[in-house]
């Protein structure tokens, strides 16, 4: 699936180009959308208006075919890098732990 390589870029990212310390990777969800932070300690985004590196833009080109919204921003810390990616989820149908079994 999409998601986990868009995760696994942000990380990747983080650890080879941004020489992060610390990455955070929060997931969560509600009304029908799954939603995932990924902050980390690095260097930051690039700072270049308008232009998005192949990682980065590799996420967003992911996000959109899976129907996400992926934002990228500075964390409140001011350094380093954070992604808010959220997914709507309204159309899959929670898991039945019970489904099959006899009652």
């Amino acid at each position: 699936m999409s998601l986990d390589r868009i995760v696994q870029e942000a990380i990747n990212n983080a650890v080879r180009h941004a020489e992060a310390r610390m990455i955070r990777v929060v997931l969560g969800g509600d009304q029908g959308r799954a939603r995932v932070v990924i902050e980390d300690d690095g260097h930051g985004l690039a700072q270049t208006p308008g232009r998005r590196s192949g990682g980065l833009s590799n996420m967003f080109t992911r996000a959109s075919l899976i129907g996400a919204d992926l934002k990228a921003s500075a964390p409140e810390s001011g350094k380093g890098t954070r992604l808010e990616l959220i997914l709507p989820v309204a159309e899959f149908e929670p898991l039945n732990e019970h489904a099959g079994a006899e009652a």
